[in-house]
Parts: C-alpha cells; sequence; structure tokens
C-alpha cells in the first residue's frame, strides 16, 4: 500500500499523527506577574501581556509575564 501523504495514513494505513490538533492543559503560573504599582515598564509589559492574550498568541504572552516577574520593580510617583 502506497502512504496516502493527504490523510497522514502510514504503509499500514495507521494514521501516524493525530488528525485534529491536540491541547494540551496550561500550567496557570506561566501567566502569573502582578505588575507593581506606579511602575512604568509593569504597565508597559501588561499592556503587552493583555494585547498577546487578545490575538491569541500564548507564547509571547507567557514571555511578558516572565519579565514582569523577573523585573526590579521601580516606583515612579
Amino acid at each position: 500500500m502506497v502512504p496516502d501523504e493527504k490523510k497522514g495514513l502510514g504503509r499500514d494505513g495507521t494514521p501516524h499523527l493525530p488528525l485534529t490538533p491536540v491541547e494540551l492543559p496550561i500550567d496557570p503560573w506561566l501567566l502569573e506577574g502582578t505588575p507593581a504599582p506606579h511602575c512604568k515598564v509593569c504597565t508597559a509589559l501588561a499592556r503587552e501581556r493583555e494585547e498577546a492574550l487578545a490575538y491569541g498568541d500564548r507564547s509571547k504572552a507567557y514571555e511578558v509575564s516572565r519579565e514582569i516577574r523577573n523585573h526590579r520593580h521601580v516606583s515612579t510617583p
């Protein structure tokens, strides 16, 4: 039997890849990161995280959340 590339079938006719995307559970910790009050950098990062989530870019949202968690919060009046 010749492989059917369009259907993702192997030589024996069994699928070698899932036909539908697999959704893995997300660890909520990846999105944690509370912006410090009055910190302009944190405010900008929080806005960037919200935009990434609105566009469905979870990878960017995780990255920005990590930046917020690791940022040395500087308060500016």
